[in-house]
Formats: C-alpha cells, structure tokens, sequence
C-alpha cells in the first residue's frame, strides 16, 4: 500500500514481507474505516501459526480452584491478547473523516518497493529501541528507553530491589501489530519477544514519542517474569494490579452478593477463579466488557485473601483500564 499523500502514513507490515506481484490491477485505495472502542474477542479457536501448546502446569493446594481448562482459550489467548493493544489503541481515534479521492495506482512492484521503504524505518527504529531495552545491564540504563518515566522509574528501582537485574536474553523477536495515532501520527508497535523460558513468547508494546521509541515496562515484567502466578501463589494477603485475560465463570459462587470470573495469564493461559461484589464499579465494567462471552483484555486489581486453614480466594477489586494500551496509571 503506497503512503497516504494527505498524511504520510504507511502499512508498516508491508516491511517485513511484501506481497507476491498481482496481475490484476487492485482497486483504489480509500481511507481506513473507523474502529469501535475494544470489548474483547468472541470465544472462537483460531490459533496462530507461532503457538506451541505448553504442557498442562500442575495445581499446587494453594491454588485457587480453577473454571475450564486452560486448553479451552489457548488459541484465542493469544489472540485476545494481541487485540488488547491492537483494539485499545484504534479505540483512542477520533471520529472518522471523509474518505481521501482514489490516488493514482502504480504498478505492483513499484508501489510495493515504494511503502516497503518508508515503512522500514518505523519497524528498524521499534526494534532497536527494544534491542537496547532488552541489553541494557540494569534497570537505571532501561528506565532511559520506558514510557511515563516520572511513574516507572520508582516502580523499577522498587521492584529489583527484590528480584533479578540484568539484561534479558531473547530467541526471537516478531513483528505482531503497528497502528498510526490519528491525531499525532505516532505510531504503536506490538513485537513478540521469545526467550528460553517463555517458548510461546509475549508482547511488549514500543510506542514513538517525541523523545524517540519507548518501551511499556509494566505489562513486560509481568508477562517476562509471569508476576502474576507468582502474586497468586503466595502465601499471605496481598495486593496487585496486573494485564490479564478475563472471561465469565459458570461456576455457581455460594454467596449471591458476587460473581466469578476467570483469569488467565497471557504468558501461557493458566486459569485462576476470582470473584468480585455485585453492584461495584470493577463489577459492572467486567460485566460490559464480556457481555456474550467475550474474552476481554483488562487491567485488573486484585485482592489475595489467606485463610487460617491455608486457603485463599482471589477478589477483583478495581478496573484501572479495559485494554492494555500504554497509559500513566
């Protein structure tokens, strides 16, 4: 697809694999249409081609009992998950404007060439800047290349007082998703980052900025050091907020003041119950965002309740964002 002459914008993916020359003359190109704000994905089963079925992980009996078996939204997991950022950041666009004229169509190969070199630099400059993240030696050298700093910053030093620093070694690193803001031009890149220990990969959301490519630190802690798993197998009360994949329970709850969900992490789809009251604003806003049984993408707060017996129970407690696009929360 030939750069817009209105805007300058490109189909980024077009860098990574140009499509085969066609024949035929394709027909004019208009402007995208406009996108409804991101609810989540239907319950469907299509699997990307890059997913390799982890093997089942054993419950321990400090697990929360669990709904379905996580086989049961592994393909669309991933998927659900892509759209978080994906549909989270067309959902930020202003209302549509009128459609551009039909632009003068050149031929395959030229167009191709074309919009393979102007969107090169935008996928180049993504990836560098998460090479750069992803090598860095320390936390103070990463929080160069994070979003919202003033916000982060703190956050890292707290957090690698307690756990491991040092760079991150990765396998392979794929292009997943890119999309222009309609307003500043800016754009999103959503690249998948494998490393030995998570074979299936996760998303790290690079954001352009007028400071240069910035990488989303919180969404990829959580998924590269799976914060989540270890925040439900602790062992007191505690509080987190994480990115999650959220779908509704059938499971029958013994108290009518509540409702049940189910919570998969993105990293490989392990399922945890949780519950949250009736008639709060988290419970409302999960009830919107997975009306018809959709799979949603949520920010959620979460409440770990021990028990003297040894049990816990995991509660929703807040809803800072209903998709995973980069935000200062």
């Amino acid at each position: 697809m030939a750069p817009n002459p209105a805007t300058g914008a490109v189909a980024c993916r077009l860098a990574i694999a140009a499509p085969a020359p066609v024949e035929p003359e394709p027909a004019p190109v208009t402007a995208a249409p406009a996108f409804e704000p991101f609810h989540g994905v239907p319950a469907a089963e299509p699997e990307p081609p890059y997913f390799r079925q982890p093997e089942p992980q054993p419950q321990t009996e400090r697990e929360p009992k669990t709904g379905s078996s996580w086989f049961d939204v592994i393909g669309i997991g991933i998927v659900a998950a892509l759209l978080g950022f994906a549909g989270g950041y067309q959902s930020a666009r202003q209302e549509a404007v009128p459609a551009d004229p039909p632009i003068k169509i050149e031929p395959t190969k030229a167009r191709n060439e074309e919009a393979t070199k102007a969107a090169t630099p935008v996928l180049t400059g993504a990836k560098s800047a998460l090479l750069d993240f992803l090598a860095a030696p320390d936390w103070k050298s990463r929080g160069k290349l994070v979003l919202f700093p003033e916000t982060i910053l703190p956050r890292m030093e707290s957090f690698h007082a307690k756990h491991p620093d040092g760079p991150t070694e990765v396998t392979r690193i794929a292009i997943e998703h890119c999309e222009a803001n309609a307003t500043s031009n800016l754009m999103l890149v959503i690249l998948r980052v494998y490393t030995s220990a998570q074979p299936t990969g996760f998303p790290v959301a690079v954001a352009e900025t007028a400071d240069g490519w910035k990488i989303d630190w919180q969404p990829f802690v959580e998924f590269k050091d799976e914060l989540f798993i270890e925040f439900v197998t602790g062992k007191a009360e505690d509080t987190g907020s994480f990115h999650l994949l959220v779908q509704p329970s059938t499971e029958t709850q013994e108290a009518d003041d509540k409702a049940s969900y189910i919570l998969s992490d993105p990293v490989k789809q392990r399922e945890f119950l949780a519950t949250v009251r009736k008639g709060t604003d988290a419970a409302k806003g999960l009830a919107d965002i997975t009306k018809d049984g959709l799979i949603a993408t949520p920010v959620v707060d979460l409440t770990r309740h021990a028990s003297p017996d040894g049990s816990y129970e995991l509660e929703i407690v807040g809803l800072p964002a209903t998709n995973w696009r980069p935000a200062d929360r």
